[in-house]
């Protein structure tokens, strides 16, 4: 481990460009009832889950900062996108792509953990007593593909995740959809149950906040759209390394987790 409305947050593509002509998002928060996904495909099917790598067969390309990807699988911090060749093998692997509705370190909360070792030095630490994998989930990961071929709407949903550091006391019901029709990426939140002493700890470690992100980790270029500070009356930020982007403008996260 590495370290009813919803508010709804549209990351849509916008005319703006770098000098590299890589297109740029802009950003809309609008409320609408949130409902969950009703005839959607579990990729967890019933396994608990801890920093998963799971292949979603989306069966369609995703545009993101102009690149276009054509696999998409849930991984620890969100939805990760990359080029796979028909022998599975990567085609872009020095590409890191993340769409996450919370960059945050999100777990099955029927993991169950306990202390053990009675403080001594060579005890110190946490037993996992059930492990990633094992059946009995509390939190059901699904998506599903609604329109017809051009327009489709690709939504994945988590259900009552938790956090790392907050097993027992977390329930964050969130989705991610995908417009194919305009590449627009939206974030929704649904009902979520998380106390302030939680959410302040796993800032220490986690972002906190919408994110969409690509990285080169060979020319090291980092492209981000990021939504911060207070949801209700959220800051947005998009911009580059190329455009000597200032890590304060777009770190900080979410002062607390959005209201259903």
């Amino acid at each position: 481990m590495n370290k009813v409305f919803a508010i709804v947050v549209f990351l849509c593509v916008c005319l703006m460009a770098t000098a590299q002509n890589v297109p740029y998002y802009s950003f809309q928060k609008l409320t609408e009832p949130y409902q969950s996904l009703t005839n959607s495909t579990s990729i967890n099917n019933g396994l608990q889950w801890d920093d998963p790598d799971i292949l979603i067969p989306a069966n369609m390309d995703f545009v993101t900062f102009g690149q276009t990807y054509n696999t998409l699988y849930l991984s620890v911090m969100g939805a990760g996108l990359s080029n796979l060749g028909e022998d599975g093998i990567g085609l872009e692997s020095t590409v890191y792509v993340v769409l996450s509705p919370m960059l945050a370190d999100l777990v099955d909360p029927c993991l169950d953990f306990d202390d053990f070792g009675g403080g001594k030095s060579s005890g110190k630490g946490l037993k996992r007593f059930r492990e990633e994998g094992d059946p009995g989930s509390c939190s059901n990961l699904s998506y599903q593909i609604d329109g017809t071929l051009g327009s489709r709407i690709f939504k994945f949903e988590w259900q009552n995740a938790s956090l790392y550091d907050a097993l027992d006391s977390c329930s964050l019901n969130m989705q991610v959809w995908y417009y194919e029709e305009n590449h627009a990426v939206e974030y929704r939140y649904g009902p979520s149950v998380i106390s302030n002493d939680d959410f302040f700890e796993a800032m220490q470690d986690d972002m906190f906040a919408p994110v969409i992100l690509r990285e080169d980790l060979v020319s090291e270029v980092m492209y981000v759209a990021i939504v911060s500070g207070d949801p209700d009356y959220p800051t947005f930020f998009c911009g580059s390394s190329l455009d000597s982007l200032d890590d304060g403008e777009y770190d900080a996260g979410l002062t607390h987790y959005p209201s259903p």
